[in-house]
Parts: structure tokens; sequence; C-alpha cells
């Protein structure tokens, strides 16, 4: 496991920093949808819109979406956003 808050960081991940990034995403794109056999990928930068697009595309909206009561706060905002409503799922 990473720790969260000491990450190891390497020679190899501080080179990288210093190279050209430039196109980049559109090869991870069409990568990741080469590797799912989908015809296209779409890459976002957080997770909140990435979420929020999702529930766009699979037309929900008026929704109740079932989700852990222990979650980060971006996840239920993003539901809501999107015209559906939150649901804690308790273990307890």
């Amino acid at each position: 496991m990473i720790p969260r808050f000491k990450p190891a960081i390497g020679r190899a991940e501080l080179l990288a920093t210093m190279r050209s990034s430039a196109g980049a995403v559109p090869r991870f794109e069409r990568a990741f949808a080469r590797q799912f056999g989908a015809s296209d990928g779409v890459a976002f930068a957080y997770g909140r819109s990435a979420l929020y697009a999702l529930c766009k595309a699979l037309a929900l909206e008026g929704a109740e979406v079932i989700m852990p009561a222990y979650t980060c706060s971006v996840v239920a905002h993003a539901v809501t956003l999107s015209g559906n409503t939150c649901r804690p799922l308790r273990t307890s």
C-alpha cells in the first residue's frame, strides 16, 4: 500500500515530470478505449466531473443513488448536481 502522505518518488518519477507531455491525454484515451474494446475514451481531470458526465450519459435523472455513508463529499455533490438524490447505505 502506498502511504497517503509519504509517496515513494524515485528517479524515474522525477525525470517524468520534466518530460514534455504534449499529446499524452489523447494517447491515453485511445489506449484506454482499445484496452476495453470501446470506440472512444474520455479522460476527466476530476472524479466529480466524470461521475456527473456518467449520470448524464446514462440519462439518470430523478433517481435515488445509493452510496456508502462514509465517502468523499464530491461523490454526493456530482449525484445531486446531475438531478438525482443520494441515499447513504449504512451497514450497522
